[in-house]
């Protein structure tokens, strides 16, 4: 029984590699190492993997690609009752039995990428209604700064006192704080020319992080034309502590700081930009995290029945010991299922900057750093103006980092891409064969290797199917939506 309640309660540990990858900015192989998880189709594990691709390849800039993902992983944290089919088995066990959803602050991050994500693709509806679902109530027990442990004492004292519910029942569900939330769901507002909701939602969003006014008001008069949602750093990683490893602790990778954005688009002035979300704030405040007091009394309870059945066992005679063993068998599965869930998404950013910025219907080049930190300086070559939409949304990922690495600052473009207007070296030929441009197979690009003097007598059907030779794929369709 011991045995089998310590391999219940088995879960995979964090994936350490995918947040190496995303701290040294090689998105793309954290992208390859997050779909690779999402491919071995582990339901217990499905909303974390999602989360985990999701926040990567909109990071990589593939926001069409994470269509599929975002999707899905919408649809699974507002399925209600997710956890029905093992809730006795988590009270009993552990409570990493559970199919995992994230602690609210995760969730509620989630639903805001969800909201990244449509807007990048221009589904303002669908951007407005995943911000929407990230502004859930909060449970709250009393002062905002109330810690985990505070809870904890407080409420082992009301189950002295015989209040044994008090976690169920002794909470005031509260509007959130989400600033975030509230930012994206005004920004999409304003996309589908809903201006009092917006108005209302920015206003909210500023209520909560007075320092990013500037930036709601330059939305409200609507003076940009491209937003950048940019993230930095690192979310707090989840450490057990306590006695069996019962209480799960939050510590934060990346310090929390007043840092602004320092942003600068083409030979503008540089312009500074105050963040919008702190997730290490989140993670310590316990309207946005999980009851670890459980798992604490959970242990106590499994050492006090150790102790005294041991004593029994010892001391007793006939039946006696039999009892005794049974309550120190009873300790041990205690024990076991006592440990907190380790699990948690480790590539989300530690803060998030919404900058309204104009690059004009030409695009720009645009500069990006965090204030004080030289590696998180990211030089854009050229940012896309928005075209028939109303604004352009755009993610971006700045490191935490000493020095940025030499890519992040070359501000060069060497390839040629579809979205790119204007040539660049090389891009008369196509990169299978060696040239400098990764446009998909179409009329457009081979007209261009043809007035290079290439591929010559060559159809745009030929060229497509020296592509599938080599099986490279690039529309979404055949590979189920999700393009590496």
């Amino acid at each position: 029984m011991v045995c089998a309640a310590v391999g219940w309660g088995c879960a995979s540990a964090p994936d350490r590699a995918a947040a190496a990858q995303v701290a040294a900015g090689d998105m793309g192989e954290a992208r390859r190492l997050a779909y690779q998880r999402v491919q071995k189709g582990d339901a217990d594990e499905r909303a974390l993997d999602l989360m985990r691709l999701l926040f990567v390849t909109t990071a990589d800039g593939y926001a069409p690609s994470a269509e599929v993902v975002a999707n899905e992983l919408f649809d699974l944290l507002r399925r209600q009752g997710l956890n029905a089919d093992r809730t006795l088995a988590s009270a009993v066990v552990n409570e990493d039995v559970k199919r995992w959803k994230g602690e609210p602050f995760e969730q509620a991050m989630a639903y805001a990428e969800i909201a990244a994500q449509k807007a990048s693709v221009g589904d303002w509806g669908n951007a407005r209604a995943a911000a929407s679902a990230s502004l859930f109530l909060l449970k709250s027990f009393g002062e905002a700064g109330l810690s985990d442990e505070q809870l904890a004492e407080r409420a082992a004292a009301r189950a002295r006192e015989g209040e044994a519910d008090y976690l169920d029942h002794g909470y005031q569900p509260v509007e959130t704080d989400f600033a975030l939330g509230y930012a994206m769901h005004g920004i999409a507002s304003l996309a589908m020319g809903r201006e009092q909701e917006a108005s209302d939602n920015l206003r909210k969003a500023v209520e909560h992080v007075p320092a990013w006014k500037p930036a709601a008001d330059r939305l409200l008069a609507r003076e940009f034309d491209t937003v950048l949602i940019v993230q930095f750093g690192l979310g707090p990683e989840k450490v057990l502590t306590g006695p069996d490893g019962a209480v799960a602790e939050w510590r934060p990778r990346t310090r929390s700081s007043a840092a602004a954005a320092a942003v600068r688009v083409g030979e503008g002035p540089t312009e500074t930009f105050a963040w919008v979300e702190d997730v290490n704030r989140m993670s310590a405040d316990h309207r946005w995290g999980g009851l670890a007091d459980v798992r604490t009394l959970k242990s106590m309870l499994g050492q006090g029945l150790m102790l005294a059945g041991t004593g029994v066992a010892i001391a007793g005679e006939g039946d006696a010991k039999y009892v005794g063993l049974g309550m120190v068998l009873a300790g041990l599965i205690a024990r076991a299922g006592a440990h907190a869930d380790p699990r948690f998404c480790e590539v989300l950013p530690q803060r998030t900057y919404l900058v309204p910025i104009r690059v004009g219907s030409q695009g720009a080049p645009v500069s990006v750093q965090v204030e004080g930190v030289p590696g998180s300086r990211l030089d854009i070559p050229w940012v896309p103006g928005p075209g028939e939409a109303p604004f352009s949304v755009r993610v971006v990922r700045v490191l935490d980092a000493p020095a940025p690495p030499p890519w992040a600052v070359a501000g060069e473009i060497r390839y040629r891409h579809d979205g790119l207007p204007g040539r660049v070296p090389g891009d008369g030929l196509p990169w299978i064969l060696g040239g400098m441009c990764v446009s998909v197979p179409s009329h457009e690009a081979l007209a261009r290797y043809q007035a290079s003097g290439n591929l010559r007598g060559m159809t745009t059907a030929d060229l497509a199917e020296l592509y599938r030779l080599e099986g490279i794929t690039w529309d979404l369709e055949s590979l189920g939506g999700i393009r590496l």
